[in-house]
């Protein structure tokens, strides 16, 4: 049952998951479509616990489809915003544009004034900083490496190393003093 899973639903459902995200009514309704294929009834005999658990602690091994989906796009926002190589990618910009102040709110990246930037986040994108504390992925990215400095950037023309000519307004995230 979970070989079935894992080989014919969840490559469909990851591919979507890459770049949008798992809405939790559907992250539901797929759950229970699972549990009553595995079952074929709308009553689960084992808790979802249990079955959701790895097989050395006594679980089945069913893939929790909504950890694995909403991980997915995460780690594929991250790895877009805070490793691209190619900067100038469309998706890039865009998911830097949105996700600036969470990476900056998680101490991932230092405010730039060079670069556009949204102060209201997308409701996709809203899920991202809660499911990276929840699972602790805080560590994991700055040991990875996935931490970038500003130096790190450039924008059209201008390397962010060099010194503007003109001030730049300090700015300050809203609910920050």
């Amino acid at each position: 049952m979970s070989l079935v899973l894992r080989n014919e639903t969840l490559p469909v459902l990851h591919y979507v998951a890459q770049v949008w995200p798992v809405q939790p009514g559907t992250a539901k309704a797929i759950t229970r479509m699972i549990f009553y294929f595995i079952w074929n009834s709308k009553m689960d005999r084992v808790k979802r616990e249990v079955m959701f658990k790895t097989h050395d602690k006594g679980g089945k091994g069913v893939p929790n489809i909504t950890t694995i989906l909403t991980g997915t796009f995460v780690c594929h926002c991250m790895r877009n915003t805070l490793r691209s190589e190619d900067e100038s990618h469309v998706g890039f910009l865009m998911e830097r544009f949105f996700l600036l102040p969470t990476w900056r709110r998680l101490g991932w990246a230092e405010w730039e004034s060079t670069v556009p930037y949204n102060w209201e986040t997308p409701w996709f994108y809203k899920g991202v900083e809660k499911f990276i504390k929840e699972h602790g992925l805080m560590a994991t990215a700055r040991s990875s490496g996935l931490q970038r400095s500003s130096n790190d950037r450039s924008v059209r023309g201008m390397s962010a190393r060099q010194s503007v000519p003109y001030p730049l307004p300090q700015r300050t995230m809203p609910g920050e003093t």
